[in-house]
């Protein structure tokens, strides 16, 4: 399944997530993350999937995802030079490369779960995730969107 989301109007904090035809799958509103806020995710029908919110950290961003269903992730940046991302309470693995916006996400067989990459040339933020069948589509999305929020938050610091 591949999906995309984009900002609709640059100068607004909202996003929107498309199916490959174009339906909404998720709206997702976002305060500023690097201000200490969160973004809410809510499907079609406005039923809340999760918030994602910038947790407290000393040397590298974390992130916690929290499902409305009760469970949570934990994302945050590895010390390595590969730029790994640990993801806790998952069997996820994250591998970015910071400035180019491609996110490999695999499981904990080193499957390629899914592949995120920006769109060059765009007035608006709009991410491609392509997903593999066997994933969650709801949990790849927060991923993506927590890890390019960590990306954000090291450049800014850069």
């Amino acid at each position: 399944m591949k999906v995309r989301y984009y900002k609709p109007k640059p100068m607004l904090q909202k996003y929107e997530v498309l199916s490959s035809d174009g339906q909404v799958l998720y709206k997702i509103k976002r305060a500023n993350i690097l201000m200490r806020g969160s973004w809410n995710i809510k499907d079609a029908y406005d039923n809340k999937i999760s918030k994602i919110s910038l947790c407290f950290a000393i040397l590298l961003p974390k992130i916690k995802i929290r499902f409305a269903d009760g469970r949570h992730f934990l994302v945050k940046r590895q010390l390595s030079i590969e730029n790994c991302y640990e993801i806790k309470n998952s069997d996820y693995k994250a591998i970015c490369d910071m400035y180019s916006h491609h996110i490999e996400l695999t499981d904990s067989n080193g499957l390629t779960i899914a592949i995120a990459e920006k769109t060059n040339g765009s007035w608006a933020d709009e991410v491609m995730i392509d997903i593999t069948q066997s994933a969650d589509t709801a949990e790849i999305i927060c991923l993506v969107f927590a890890i390019n929020a960590i990306n954000a938050l090291m450049r800014k610091n850069n």
